[in-house]
């Protein structure tokens, strides 16, 4: 991943680092977190602590997605019961 060697040192690194792993997160479906962190750490350890905060922030905001779209189905499933009876 040369990509992460570029962005070492950088004044915005760690917002085009962030990019980086949410752009690869979404477009590749043979790579996992855990292939994402090992590259890291093989090629920028300093940015490793960055990695699981953004692991973290990705997490809270699938739990977030998750339940907004629960509500909704509940809300759904609330109209079409009201309009059976």
């Amino acid at each position: 991943m040369i990509i992460f060697m570029e962005l070492r040192g950088k004044e915005a690194g760690i917002e085009y680092f962030k990019v980086v792993v949410k752009y690869l997160l979404s477009t590749r479906d043979d790579l996992t977190m855990r292939d994402i962190v090992e590259a890291v750490k093989q090629t920028v350890p300093e940015r490793s602590g960055d990695l699981m905060t953004i692991a973290q922030r990705l997490r809270k905001e699938g739990r977030e997605e998750g339940i907004e779209k629960g509500i909704e189905k509940g809300i759904e499933k609330g109209i079409e019961k009201g309009i059976e009876k």
